[in-house]
């Protein structure tokens, strides 16, 4: 059975496996819609930097379950909380999130505490860190970043899919990366905050490290579409070429499909 993988925008994926369809981290509202985030690069640009590349209904078409990797509007808009529909299935990772997708009306909504199985999917939180220890001694940053979730997805007869979210390369992710599942999902946008050399999310050089230590094919996504994240496809279709890595690295364009 096939594992399909759609990239949406920017860090919003469709993951289809085992006939389930998960739509994660639905950030839909038009271009330019949002403030670029304060104290970050490019902040005068405003988000999402492009459009949809279809129509809001083909996004939500044929989603059996809405899953969130942690609360940041380039994860979670109120334009999507205000469109998807209130019966879905939403899938969080801590009270707090569940609050807060409460408050749109949602019927459904589960806290992912460690693992679940969704209409024979299995879903396995993992540990995600959005920022390096020295960014996370800033308390003012660490409370901006908060927590985020990785998710490993798995099914019977159906290529495994480990989708890291917005994180650095801990020793977490390492171990999961170690577990060699077959598809790994990577938000590598490069963002950065004012007064940093560290980026939270990951960038080419974590590419490079991933290939290194997983088997996986990796799938590069949350790059082009938010003003922090400052690595562009072109810059790591460059990198990638480089280091020989292209047989093992994709960069999908918005709206692109994967079947695997």
């Amino acid at each position: 059975m096939n594992t399909k993988v759609q990239l949406i925008r920017s860090a919003c994926v469709k993951i289809t496996i085992n006939n389930t369809c998960f739509l994660i981290d639905p950030m839909l509202a038009p271009k330019g819609s949002y403030e670029g985030f304060a104290n970050t690069y490019n902040s005068h640009l405003k988000n999402p930097l492009v459009d949809l590349p279809f129509s809001l209904e083909e996004v939500l078409s044929n989603v059996n379950a809405v899953i969130i990797t942690h609360n940041h509007l380039d994860h979670i808009d109120e334009f999507a909380c205000l469109k998807m529909n209130k019966n879905l299935k939403m899938i969080v990772q801590n009270q707090q999130d569940y609050e807060f997708i409460k408050q749109y009306g949602f019927s459904d909504i589960e806290i992912l505490n460690d693992n679940l199985e969704f209409q024979g999917v299995k879903l396995r939180k993992t540990k995600a860190k959005h920022g390096s220890e020295e960014i996370y001694k800033n308390d003012e940053l660490a409370r901006l970043l908060g927590d985020t979730m990785g998710i490993v997805f798995s099914a019977k007869d159906c290529k495994s899919v480990y989708l890291i979210g917005d994180s650095v390369l801990t020793d977490d992710v390492i171990n999961t990366l170690n577990q060699n599942h077959d598809i790994v999902i990577a938000n590598a946008g490069n963002a950065k905050v004012l007064g940093f050399d560290d980026s939270i999310i990951m960038n080419e050089n974590d590419i490079k490290n991933i290939a290194k230590i997983s088997t996986s094919k990796i799938i590069a996504v949350h790059l082009e579409a938010i003003n922090h994240c400052v690595l562009t496809r072109n810059d790591l279709r460059d990198f990638v070429n480089k280091n020989n890595l292209n047989n093992r690295v994709l960069i999908p364009e918005d709206g692109e499909t994967y079947i695997f």
